[in-house]
């Protein structure tokens, strides 16, 4: 039986999923942009989406579990691996 595998997308975290506004703190991690919880589930449905960051990576995995989009979302990244789209 032949697997079919999603397309990869990379989006990133800051200015496009939360409401970052350009001032950086590393411990913190500001919340969700509005829409972007139906935003990732929906294109979850189609592809695989992955969280492309440079932030710490169990700090950007904890933001995921509280904004709850970490059944959506495969992996957490720092690398621009190859994917069929970046949203950045």
């Amino acid at each position: 039986m032949e697997t079919k595998h999603k397309r990869v997308i990379l989006i990133d975290l800051d200015g496009v999923l939360n409401n970052y506004t350009g001032t950086f703190d590393k411990d913190i991690i500001p919340d969700i942009k509005e829409g972007a919880f139906q935003f990732i589930e929906n294109l979850s449905k189609t592809y695989e989406v992955k969280l492309f960051t440079t932030r710490n990576r169990l700090l950007a995995v904890k933001w995921l579990i509280n904004s709850k989009l970490d059944n959506y979302i495969t992996d957490v990244t720092n690398v621009k691996e190859p994917a069929s789209l970046y949203i950045d």
